[in-house]
């Protein structure tokens, strides 16, 4: 399923555009994007150089863009770390011992 650049995605994209300088109006800009890349992977695919056609974006805020993919993409590829199975109360102690052994009075714990 391939997303279509919304209202959110477009002023977030703005908003990366704010950072760091003056210039034309980002959220027009990112409706300038919007328009040529109507996707997020569209968008992921453009090259600075591609990006520099666009009215109002500079080769430094193509790069900025282009650095927030390749963080978004790095994230979904970094392993996951794994969660911890717990089937009896020892597990649960040499899970939470190092963390608790130390307090004076008993604790509930709890977490997603």
């Amino acid at each position: 399923m391939t997303m279509v650049l919304d209202r959110s995605v477009e002023t977030a994209i703005a908003r990366l555009l704010q950072i760091g300088g003056r210039g034309p109006d980002p959220m027009e800009t990112a409706r300038r994007i919007s328009d040529v890349y109507p996707t997020l992977r569209a968008l992921s695919q453009a090259s600075v150089h591609d990006l520099c056609k666009i009215e109002g974006m500079t080769k430094k805020k193509a790069e900025q863009l282009l650095a927030a993919f390749t963080i978004g993409i790095r994230y979904v590829e970094e392993p996951k770390a794994s969660m911890p199975t717990i089937r009896s109360p020892q597990d649960a102690y040499e899970l939470l011992r190092d963390e608790l052994r130390l307090l004076n009075q008993e604790h509930f714990v709890c977490s997603k």
